[in-house]
């Protein structure tokens, strides 16, 4: 029995390598969209009335490496925009809001270079701070952990380039709200 496992988890280990040359590699990329950043007017704003415009242009940029064509890990720098408050009196207030993440990709691709995407991990999310005023509510600098969940389509232009369409969402934590990413990207791999 033990030679027996023994022997499976070589071929196993042996089969894999045999398979991993061919997709292999590292990767890099560029993704924009909206983001939907979840905040309230009450979450800044001290009088309760004004207004929030939370839906603003995120850009990110990654690098990444592929175990095999289907499984990959990627570490990205986003810059989720800036949330605007304006208070009822017009007065208007804004903090920068950007992250790092880290996240594993398990994909499945079909015929007509055409696949889709699951990604899940986790973001380390840094807010800037907002002064306290007689409108708008004092914050201090922050940066939060938040998981993050994704699906996305994939069509490879090449076996080098492809584009994306995809949805993540950031999961709140304490005072950081949820988020919403809807992206378009493009992924270049080195040495196919």
């Amino acid at each position: 029995m033990r030679n027996k496992l023994i022997f499976s988890a070589i071929s196993l280990v042996l089969g894999c390598a045999t398979f991993m040359p061919s997709y292999a590699g590292y990767n890099i990329g560029v993704q924009g969209g909206l983001s939907s950043l979840g905040y309230y007017t009450a979450d800044v704003v001290k009088s309760g009335s004004g207004s929030v415009k939370s839906n603003k242009a995120f850009g990110r940029i990654y690098a990444g490496y592929d175990f095999t064509e289907n499984l990959g890990l990627q570490l990205g720098y986003a810059y989720y925009g800036k949330p605007e408050f304006t208070s009822s009196s017009g007065l208007k207030q804004s903090f920068t809001q950007q992250g790092v993440d880290l996240s594993g990709l398990v994909s499945l691709h079909f015929a007509h270079n055409f696949g889709f995407y699951l990604k899940g991990g986790t973001t380390w999310v840094f807010r800037s701070s907002i002064p306290d005023s007689t409108y708008f509510k004092g914050k201090a600098s922050s940066s939060k952990l938040a998981l993050l969940l994704g699906v996305g389509a994939i069509y490879d232009f090449t076996k080098s380039l492809s584009a994306d369409l995809s949805v993540t969402r950031i999961f709140n934590n304490g005072n950081l709200p949820k988020m919403d990413l809807y992206g378009i990207g493009l992924t270049y791999r080195f040495g196919l």
